[in-house]
């Protein structure tokens, strides 16, 4: 029985087991399937708030930007009003406390609206709404603006800045100017603000070009604090500075690095710094352009602008300075010496004339240590066998004394540091009283300005003929005054759409003229556009003219894009494609002919083009000199004998003016020092400067009165 009964046993223990198992398993399985169901309603919650969340943060982000928005322009209009309230009242009579606080005002205003900028900015990088233009721009002179705008923070800090742009960089560019600039702007604004003392240098070079592009390298050095190895990459983080605690001792937010980085990743480059503590930083970035078809009129033209056998001299402590500026004129054709200080200047100077290699210009530092430009100056001026050498002063700060000094040493140009190219090649024409010609422009285009009432007030024969040929050329109706009174009085009489107004007449200048045109028409409600027309470098003569109440402002020589220009955008409607308030000598594909010698009494190639490349135009300039020129030596001697200094100044400065325009520059200097005397009323000196005029005269009338009778060809 007990035997019978263990199988059935046995069976019943395994029955038991498996029940058992499936029991456990089904009970596995539904608690799978629960936990599976719940991580599928915990996925899908997961998801609905993330889909939420996300919606959200676009709806914040919108928020966001529109508050931004909202708020920069309720920002920015107020301050705006508050930094320009502040200026007009700085240009008032302040006692010194009060311009003194004015002007942290007027500091404070400004960095919180930098703040501003760079914080909307950030944002809009952030939020991908940030598009960057593409537009063509001269490369050089967009830098050259963005370095000149920092010029004074550096100098006042007694930094040196400058920017070097190589001779292989394509100049006419197309891309982001605006944003170009800010970069450039942040890193070496960066630069100054952790330099306390040595220089701060923008380098551009091409690292490689193509038929299409040109990768071109950026570098910016300064010799400042320098940064931590392990802060190299961070800086470039948002609201990161190398060092947290500087914050303190320089200010900032940290965004300018943040944004130059953005900025320059999506122009497709990238950036980089390299530095050691206590021996200066370097920032590099690089950027891909594409070249543009056709020249913006801020471009430079690529030729050489003047005559192989012009031989300069650099004067300036700083090493960096003379390297570029050397460079610049190698570019140009020009024989470029530099030296560092004003007694190897001298020595340069006086060699040059024993070698009878005489040096034609000097562009100096004005500030040096030791002696500076200005003491330079003096000992040139000073120096017979030196006195036809052309200053042109560089300078790191713009003092009114500085500006009365260069017009008493009869200094061609005074210019801030660090000078734009377009500026440097503008002295340097006038220096040598070359000009430097330009594209013709096309007869169409002129006369999109209509057929104008033109009235030129101009004491110059020469002057006068050239302005008609310009402006008769074009279509245009053209009375001659004589002097400001013969102005005036056409002024009364007609109805002009235009006054061009030299600014040195006799009887009555261009000023006093322009003084009482104004003054009447404060009566009759009239206003007629008046242009000065002068040969006067300096950036205050131009302000002279517009506070007397003139419009705008042509130097001499004449330029016919300069003047239509000028016109166009005072009168027409339909202002020409190429106005772009680029200085005249950088504008269109332009270079001077060569004169056959720097030394030469008269460039003929020159002159040829001031008659607009016609022979028979250029003989009757050559008979009215000759006949202008009589009777002005007849006038500065009779000045002289009477010792009347304002008459040998105003008949000085005629024949200067109508020598310079047919390139007599030679002869033209010497004028010029007459000119200066009668200024200066150093009638002493009258006579020895008189003679030395006649000197050069006399063998130029020979060699004019050739060119008359065909005995001189002109290619």
């Amino acid at each position: 029985m007990t035997s019978a009964m263990e199988p059935h046993a046995a069976w019943q223990k395994r029955y038991e087991r498996e029940r058992k198992a499936r029991l456990e398993a089904e009970a596995i399985a539904e608690k799978s399937t629960r936990e599976l169901y719940e991580l599928i309603q915990n996925l899908k919650k997961a998801a609905a708030e993330l889909r939420q969340a996300k919606e959200a943060a676009q709806a914040a982000s919108v928020a966001k930007g529109n508050f931004l928005a909202n708020m920069s322009h309720e920002i920015r209009t107020p301050m705006n009003a508050i930094i320009g309230m502040t200026e007009l009242v700085l240009d008032t009579e302040l006692t010194d406390t009060q311009h003194e606080y004015l002007a942290m005002v007027r500091e404070a205003g400004n960095s919180l609206l930098s703040l501003l900028n760079d914080t909307l900015d950030f944002s809009k990088i952030e939020a991908g709404k940030l598009e960057l233009d593409s537009d063509v721009f001269g490369l050089r002179e967009r830098l050259g603006d963005a370095m000149k705008s920092m010029a004074f923070r550096a100098h006042g800090k007694g930094l040196e800045l400058a920017y070097h742009v190589h001779s292989e960089v394509p100049d006419a560019l197309l891309g982001d100017a605006s944003r170009l600039r800010q970069i450039v702007v942040n890193l070496v604004g960066n630069a100054i603000k952790f330099t306390t003392q040595g220089e701060v240098v923008l380098d551009v070079a091409c690292t490689s070009q193509t038929d299409a592009t040109a990768d071109i390298h950026f570098t910016v050095t300064d010799t400042g604090i320098g940064i931590p190895a392990n802060k190299l990459e961070s800086i470039f983080d948002s609201f990161e500075q190398a060092d947290m605690s500087t914050t303190r001792q320089f200010g900032g937010t940290g965004l300018g690095l943040a944004i130059s980085s953005r900025l320059v990743e999506l122009m497709g480059g990238r950036i980089w710094a390299e530095s050691e503590p206590g021996r200066g930083s370097g920032f590099h970035f690089t950027v891909k352009f594409s070249l543009a078809a056709e020249r913006p009129s801020e471009a430079q033209p690529p030729q050489t602008v003047f005559p192989h056998d012009v031989r300069a001299l650099i004067v300036d402590d700083n090493a960096t300075n003379r390297l570029i500026l050397n460079e610049m004129l190698s570019n140009w054709g020009m024989q470029a010496t530099s030296v560092a200080t004003v007694a190897e200047g001298l020595a340069a100077l006086r060699a040059a004339y024993d070698a009878r290699q005489p040096i034609h210009l000097v562009i100096t530092d004005c500030h040096m240590p030791g002696e500076d430009g200005f003491d330079l100056a003096e000992k040139i001026n000073r120096n017979s066998q030196l006195a036809d050498i052309q200053l042109i002063m560089l300078t790191s700060g713009s003092e009114p004394d500085d500006i009365r000094r260069c017009e008493q040493l009869g200094v061609v140009a005074h210019l801030l540091k660090p000078v734009k190219q377009s500026e440097l090649l503008d002295a340097i024409g006038l220096a040598l009283g070359l000009q430097v010609t330009e594209a013709e422009m096309p007869l169409e285009e002129a006369r999109k300005l209509g057929a104008l009432r033109i009235l030129l007030a101009e004491d110059s024969i020469v002057n006068q003929k050239l302005a008609l040929g310009l402006l008769q050329k074009h279509g245009h109706d053209v009375t001659v005054a004589n002097n400001g009174k013969q102005a005036v009085a056409a002024i009364d009489g007609e109805c002009f759409d235009l006054v061009l107004m030299d600014i040195q007449m006799p009887e009555m200048d261009g000023l006093e003229a322009t003084a009482v045109v104004r003054a009447k028409e404060m009566k009759s409600g009239r206003h007629v556009p008046i242009i000065a027309l002068t040969a006067h470098a300096m950036a205050e003569d131009r302000e002279r003219c517009l506070k007397a109440g003139m419009d705008g402002y042509v130097s001499k020589p004449i330029r016919a894009r300069e003047l239509f220009d000028t016109i166009a955008a005072l009168i027409a409607t339909e202002v020409p494609a190429q106005s772009g308030k680029t200085p005249p000598a950088m504008q269109g594909q332009a270079t001077t002919e060569p004169a056959t010698s720097a030394d030469a009494l008269i460039h003929w190639t020159v002159a040829l083009q001031t008659a607009q490349g016609n022979q028979d135009f250029l003989k009757e300039l050559v008979q009215l000199l000759l006949e202008e020129s009589a009777r002005l030596f007849v006038e500065i001697h009779a000045a002289i004998k009477e010792q009347d200094a304002k008459t040998l100044q105003r008949a000085a400065h005629t024949l200067k003016s109508s020598l310079k325009a047919l390139g007599a520059s030679s002869v033209a200097q010497a004028a010029e020092r007459l000119e200066t005397i009668g200024r200066e009323n150093r009638l002493s000196d009258a006579n020895a400067a008189a003679s030395l005029l006649h000197q050069r005269f006399d063998p130029l009338k020979i060699e004019l009165l050739a060119f008359l009778a065909g005995e001189t060809t002109i290619a």
